[in-house]
């Protein structure tokens, strides 16, 4: 192996993990993002009940602000997989299915503002699922890579308009 292709390597491996870590560093500031919106969303409900629209004691305010506290530690592993899961765990016991269900139609009549905040959690949640799973992430580059080759085309003659002369550029919109 000669020198070139030993520097190329290890300039390869460099940039390589240079990558890596760039993209580590964008998961993490995203995870943290969303952290700081469940944040918020338990901010908006603390300042609900210290307001009186919900008691601190009330069931639907403490199933929402645990529920909200797990997804806030929980929020890397927050994938589809997770949430067939969670369904799965849901659709098992009747029973609390049941309790949930009671607790969240509770929430919707008597509250609104705190419908407003289930609303956002669920929004957030699915938006999470939907960009954090492996499988949704590679459907989505499948159909990206499905349209690429009328992509290319199109920019392909894009790029030939604009090396072209003026005339030919007259020519080409003409047709």
């Amino acid at each position: 192996m000669d020198m070139q292709s030993v520097f190329n390597a290890l300039v390869f491996l460099g940039l390589l993990a240079l990558g890596v870590r760039l993209k580590r560093y964008h998961l993490e500031t995203q995870f943290m993002e969303y952290r700081f919106r469940y944040f918020a969303l338990r901010d908006r409900l603390g300042h609900l009940a210290a307001t009186g629209v919900i008691g601190e004691d009330s069931d639907p305010y403490r199933l929402l602000v645990t529920t909200l506290n797990y997804y806030i530690r929980r929020t890397e592993r927050i994938d589809l997989f997770y949430f067939v899961r969670s369904f799965i765990s849901w659709e098992a016991d009747p029973e609390h299915r049941r309790r949930m269900s009671e607790l969240v139609q509770e929430c919707r009549v008597s509250h609104p503002e705190v419908s407003d905040i289930m609303h956002e959690f669920e929004r957030l949640t699915l938006h999470i699922v939907m960009r954090h799973s492996s499988i949704v992430s590679i459907m989505s580059g499948v159909q990206a890579v499905a349209r690429l080759p009328g992509r290319i085309g199109v920019v392909a003659e894009k790029i030939q308009i604009a090396v072209a002369g003026p005339r030919e550029r007259m020519a080409r919109l003409a047709t």
